[in-house]
């Protein structure tokens, strides 16, 4: 389970690692969530655009191959 604020905040993380676990995490609410939602799409999209803002901010993390 992801450690992340639950304040709306982006999370910050130590190790890419950590980022991917958040994005899995992320990715499952969204689609437990996406059926009983009132606006299915715009939680996908808004859960996609998350995520690409806080990879953008840990990409120093990524591994490289």
């Amino acid at each position: 389970m992801s450690t992340a604020p639950i304040t709306g905040e982006d999370p910050t993380f130590a190790s890419w690692h950590e980022l991917e676990a958040w994005e899995r995490d992320r990715v499952a609410k969204c689609c437990a969530l996406g059926p009983h939602a009132l606006n299915p799409v715009g939680l996908l999209l808004a859960t996609a655009d998350r995520i690409t803002r806080v990879r953008a901010a840990h990409a120093h993390l990524e591994r490289k191959p």
